[in-house]
């Protein structure tokens, strides 16, 4: 089912999960190469406390085709999310972030965003019960953790 509301979209267009070649090409572009249809595109809220890290993050989201905004620490996510004018469809917490704080801005984000969000872990640290899923920072993993949240998630549906 085509998502029309949302703004980065056309009205009616489809999306390409609906085309079976979308599962191998779609995965680094936003565009289906064998029928040129758009992949799931999703706005994206990226908090880190490391800015060249949350730099780096915003250029492979926004290279997958998605809409990207970045937020450096608590205030600013805060701020962020407080904003009733933005809508976010996920939330990606920075492996720079340490624990209890993932499990705080997942309580106050979420009861404003109302969002699923993927923290991303540092080498053994425990997996963020809040969290939507909890995965390590790897490009490639966190590519395909965001793809599979949003395809699950009702927003995009």
């Amino acid at each position: 089912m085509p998502l029309e509301s949302k703004s980065w979209r056309k009205p009616g267009e489809r999306l390409a999960s609906q085309c079976s070649a979308a599962l191998v090409c779609g995965f680094l572009t936003n565009r289906c190469l064998d029928c040129g249809i758009p992949t799931e595109v999703a706005h994206i809220l990226s908090i880190s406390y490391d800015a060249e890290l949350l730099k780096t993050r915003k250029l492979l989201l926004e290279y997958r085709g998605h809409n990207v905004t970045s937020a450096e620490g608590f205030a600013e996510a805060f701020r962020i999310c407080g904003d009733p004018n933005t809508n976010f469809d996920l939330i990606v917490l920075g492996h720079s972030i340490p624990h209890q704080d993932k499990r705080a801005m997942i309580q106050h984000c979420v009861h404003i965003c109302s969002c699923p969000v993927l923290a991303l872990l540092r080498e053994n640290e425990p997996p963020v019960e809040e969290a939507t899923r909890s995965v390590p920072p790897d490009p490639s993993t966190l590519l395909g953790a965001v793809q599979e949240i949003l395809s699950e998630a009702p927003s995009l549906r």
